[in-house]
This record gives C-alpha cells, sequence and structure tokens, in this order.
C-alpha cells in the first residue's frame, strides 16, 4: 500500500513539472511569429498554421506579408488563414486576396477565389474581378468564379450571365444556368430559361428545369412547366428532375408534384422507376404505399431491390 502511495506521488510530481515545463499559449504564439522569418519555407508554413484561430492582434498583418511569400505553400496557408472567422468581415483582406488571384500556383489562385466568396460584406473591386475570370475562355477558374457569382448582388452580373449561358463550352454554360437562379427576380431570367429548356443538350435542359424549380414553389404556371421535365425523352434529365423534388420538400406537398413522382415509378426505363421509389418513401400520401408494393413485383431486378428498401424507410417513417 506504501509503495503504491509514493508512485501516485512520484507519478503526480512528475506531471507537475512537465506541466510547468510546456509553453504557455502566449509563449507558443511568439515562437510562431519568430518562425515566419525562418529561412525555410516548411517552418514559414508550419508557424502560419500554427497561427490560425489565434486571437492575437499580430495574426492578421503576419498572414497578409505571409501572402506574399515567396514560397506558394506559405501563401497558399496565409490565404487559408485569411478565409476563417474574423477576417471574413474584415476589408483589410481584399487587397491581398485580389493580388492572388494572379498568383502562378493554381491552387493559391483557387483558394483565393474561394477566400473572396466567403466574406461577409460586397466590395466592387471583387465583382469586377469575378466577372473578369468569368468571361476569360482561358481561365482555368473560370467555372467557379460563374458559380460564385450568386453570392454578389449586383445589376452587371445577369447581363454577363445570360451571355455565358450561350457560350460553347458546356461547364461555362451550365454554370451560368445554375447561377441565373440567384438572379430570378431579373426579368429576364425567366424567358432565357423557358427558351434553354428545350435546349438539345440535355444537361442544360435539366439545370434550366433545376432553377425553374426553385421558382415553381410560388408560381403555378412555372410549376406547370417545370412538371414537363418529369416526361422529358432523357432519362437521366427524369432522375434529375426527382431528385431535385426530393430535396424540396415544399414541393412534394404539391398534389401535382406527387401525380408526377408517381407516374414515374410507371416510366418505361428501369433506372427511372428505381430513382422514383428510392425516393418517394418520405411523402405522406395514400398512393405511397401501394406503388412500393407494385413494385416490389417489378420485372427488373435492381427496382425490386430498391423497393424492399423503399418498404423498409417507410414503415420507419410511416409506423
Amino acid at each position: 500500500m506504501k509503495s503504491s502511495m509514493v508512485l501516485l506521488v512520484l507519478v503526480g510530481l512528475a506531471g507537475s513539472i512537465w506541466a510547468d515545463q510546456q509553453p504557455t499559449a502566449a509563449e507558443q504564439v511568439n515562437t510562431a511569429f519568430k518562425q515566419l522569418a525562418d529561412p525555410d519555407a516548411e517552418a514559414r508554413r508550419n508557424a502560419v498554421d500554427s497561427l490560425i484561430g489565434s486571437t492575437d492582434p499580430r495574426i492578421l498583418p503576419a498572414f497578409l506579408k505571409a501572402a506574399q511569400d515567396p514560397d506558394p505553400n506559405v501563401r497558399y496557408a496565409a490565404l487559408n488563414g485569411l478565409r476563417v472567422g474574423k477576417f471574413k468581415k474584415d476589408p483589410r483582406v481584399v487587397p491581398a486576396l485580389l493580388k492572388a488571384f494572379k498568383d502562378p500556383d493554381t491552387g493559391v489562385r483557387s483558394l483565393a477565389l474561394h477566400a473572396i466568396g466567403n466574406l461577409k460584406f460586397t466590395d466592387a473591386r471583387v465583382v469586377q474581378v469575378f466577372l473578369k475570370i468569368a468571361q476569360d475562355q482561358y481561365d482555368e477558374m473560370r467555372v467557379t468564379a460563374i458559380s460564385m457569382l450568386g453570392k454578389f448582388h449586383d445589376p452587371q452580373i445577369v447581363p454577363v450571365l445570360l451571355k455565358l449561358a450561350k457560350d460553347m463550352e458546356p461547364g461555362v454554360r451550365q454554370g451560368a444556368i445554375y447561377t441565373l437562379g440567384f438572379f430570378t427576380q431579373d426579368p429576364q431570367v425567366l424567358p432565357t430559361l423557358l427558351k434553354i429548356k428545350t435546349d438539345p443538350d440535355p444537361q442544360m435542359r435539366l439545370a434550366a428545369l433545376s432553377v425553374l424549380g426553385v421558382l415553381a414553389k410560388s408560381d403555378s404556371q412555372v410549376l406547370s412547366v417545370f412538371l414537363t421535365g418529369m416526361k422529358d425523352p432523357d432519362m437521366h434529365v427524369r432522375q434529375g428532375m426527382i431528385i431535385f423534388i426530393t430535396f424540396n420538400p415544399d414541393l412534394q406537398q404539391r398534389p401535382e408534384v406527387v401525380s408526377a413522382l408517381l407516374q414515374a415509378a410507371e416510366d418505361q426505363d428501369p433506372g427511372v422507376r428505381q430513382t422514383a421509389v428510392k425516393h418517394i418513401a418520405p411523402i405522406k400520401h395514400p398512393q405511397i404505399l401501394p406503388t412500393i408494393q407494385r413494385l416490389l413485383q417489378d420485372p427488373d431486378p435492381d427496382v425490386r431491390r430498391m423497393a424492399q428498401e423503399a418498404m423498409k424507410d417507410y414503415k420507419q417513417r410511416h409506423p
């Protein structure tokens, strides 16, 4: 017993000595600041990483300086620090992020794009840079810039998106169409979407239908147009429509939408039937259970398997 007590005391004493020897938070921060001037790039990057989350007032100037470091990994770490926390609301970060847009390193440029898109304020200079990148056919960040234009409320954006919705590059067109969903109050958007809904490219049709689905929540006429997508000649569009409705509970409350989903469960394509039965279980409607039961006898084995999963899901949700 005595030996055990002695051992406990020694362990406690050793722990106290170890704790006393550990650097305090303030000492760790000061060490990191010193390492920012280290000739070794890895040490500088580690220093920047260790300062992320610190409340020390010297952090912002240190990150802004590190964003101009000769090593791309250090610059990347600095931008990563600038895009979090309180810096999202600090206009002083804008010049550094704008400069990073011209960085020779692709990773740095990409992070700068996302960092400035996460800012909690709008800066006219930022909008101009995004619009420039979005329209530069040789810029590899083009599609990303287009998708982030929806974060800004600027009247210059819609005309550019309408133009890009006719671009030769499919990814650019698709990104522009989806981003128009953030500007549905503009009177030019709805006619453009209605035209694209008949585009030869099924991906463009689905993009336009998805944006129309957002408008359909508050407009019965648009809802009727939106639901025509459930009869699209391309099975992938029909599947995409089902999935879109699944992620929009407001639409699931509309009787015409439920009717369209039930019809999709009888689609000639087994892939569409499989997608339909997979997603109808959460809906509370008297025809859902009979539809799942019928698909348990479907001639396609994948549809039957999915119907079994749907039945389990239905019983858990509607005991």
